[in-house]
């Protein structure tokens, strides 16, 4: 069905304070996701946390290849991030990243309307940044 529709409707239902989605043929690192919410805890103004590395694995969760998004790094601008989204459609994988709900909320969660739903939501999510200087 509706991807972004169906995502829409777990936020909505989504009781703490991150979110972090992840598809069925997604497995998180072992810890990453206690160092996100770690570092999401001691900087309230952090929005998001996405992972520069990732990994192909197989069936039996052995890595077949180890990835990096080179692009990113700590001090990458909102509009360096919206030239990399709007150049190569990709900046991060939304997957195992994880986000602040409050502002998912605020920006008005995933396009339901539209055909790749992770690329509408880092847009949004970064023009808010840009809008909202005290926020990173």
């Amino acid at each position: 069905g509706n991807i972004a529709k169906n995502l829409n409707i777990l936020i909505s239902e989504a009781k703490g304070d991150y979110i972090l989605i992840i598809s069925c043929d997604d497995k998180l690192v072992e810890d990453s996701l206690a160092v996100k919410v770690n570092l999401m805890q001691n900087n309230k103004n952090l929005v998001f946390v996405a992972s520069k590395k990732y990994y192909d694995i197989d069936s039996d969760s052995r890595i077949m290849k180890d990835n990096s998004l080179d692009n990113l790094n700590n001090s990458i601008t909102i509009d360096e991030l919206l030239e990399l989204e709007y150049e190569d459609l990709h900046t991060f994988y939304i997957q195992g990243a994880l986000f602040r709900k409050s502002i998912i909320d605020e920006i008005g969660r995933f396009d339901e309307n539209l055909l790749g739903d992770d690329i509408v939501l880092r847009i949004k999510l970064f023009m808010h940044l840009k809008n909202n200087k005290n926020l990173e």
